[in-house]
């Protein structure tokens, strides 16, 4: 990656926040960015638990919302444009689990009233990420950061608290200062 390319500069940025949610949580850590209707890995952290989650590697392409950081990603656009993105990568979305448009649909929903993603057993199966989208100062998705983990580790309270630690780490002055993204910090409801 050239050193004005955005997403070089993301990872620059944000590598010691993806190194720090790792180290808190002990699983892998995920930086995610769109591509046109898929999402890319731009960086990874490994964590320090036995047992890793390496579900995707740097350069990594899947169908947008088929992993968390892609489905929080998608649940962040307008409504119209994740329904378009939706319609067009129903094919694709068949090789994953035997994913449907209305299921994906269902989880973008549930997405948005949560306020971060969950998605479990769609692209690993026995695994379930946590996902938060970073929206521009527009309040449009640009990166999203996610931690996978087995899906025995993932109960509701520490997807919560993951969702929660992700937040307040993109909240720190390191990612502050990357130009053109924010997080998501809007009301569930505004969306």
């Amino acid at each position: 990656m050239m050193a004005g390319d955005p997403h070089a500069q993301a990872v620059r940025g944000l590598r010691p926040v993806l190194r720090q949610i790792s180290d808190v949580t002990g699983d892998s850590a995920f930086l995610i960015c769109r591509a046109a209707n898929d999402s890319l890995c731009l960086h990874r952290e490994v964590g320090n638990y036995p047992v890793q989650v390496l579900a995707v590697t740097v350069g990594h392409r899947q169908p947008l919302g088929v992993g968390a950081a892609g489905l929080a990603l998608l649940a962040a656009l307008p409504p119209a444009e994740a329904d378009e993105v939706v319609a067009q990568n129903e094919r694709a979305l068949r090789a994953y689990g035997g994913m449907t448009g209305v299921q994906m649909r269902r989880l973008v929903g549930n997405t948005r009233d949560r306020g971060w993603s969950v998605v479990g057993n769609a692209a690993v199966p026995g695994v379930l990420g946590v996902g938060v989208a970073l929206c521009d100062a527009g309040g449009y998705p640009r990166l999203a950061v996610s931690v996978s983990s087995l899906i025995d580790r993932m109960q509701a309270p520490r997807q919560r608290s993951i969702a929660e630690l992700i937040r307040g780490q993109l909240a720190q002055d390191e990612f502050r200062r990357l130009p053109g993204a924010a997080p998501d910090t809007s009301s569930d409801s505004a969306r």
